[in-house]
């Protein structure tokens, strides 16, 4: 009787974690597809800030060691100026697999001895 019980355990047992291993492969699967490659991240940069950016793979590379891969990344323009005290605005898109592309704005202040302008173009990895 005992031995009955314990072959329908490991049975149990044995059909439980093989469907939690699938289920974990298959989500590990779905999840990197929804991140982005340092290739595509690449080519991105490349095509918005034109084919001179060369360090631009070593910079990407290095970062994806460091923190992995993102799940978006963020394209815009962004312009600031002060006089003792300043301004920052910016704007852009940001490109995710999963949740499409969004216009995004951010703006904030600065304080401090500085006056001037500045304009730049913008990649945020998210």
């Amino acid at each position: 009787m005992f031995s009955r019980y314990y072959d329908r355990t490991f049975v149990r047992v044995l059909t439980m974690t093989i469907t939690l291993l699938g289920a974990l492969v298959l989500s590990t699967a779905a999840s990197r597809a929804q991140q982005y490659t340092a290739q595509e991240i690449i080519d991105s940069g490349h095509k918005f800030f034109g084919e001179t950016s060369g360090g631009l793979a070593t910079v990407v590379e290095k970062i994806f060691a460091s923190y992995g891969l993102p799940n978006g990344y963020l394209l815009g323009e962004e312009g600031s100026g002060a006089l003792i005290g300043g301004l920052t605005y910016g704007e852009g898109t940001l490109y995710t697999k999963n949740a499409g592309d969004h216009k995004v704005f951010w703006q904030g202040p600065s304080l401090g001895w500085d006056f001037g302008g500045e304009g730049s173009r913008v990649m945020m990895l998210v």
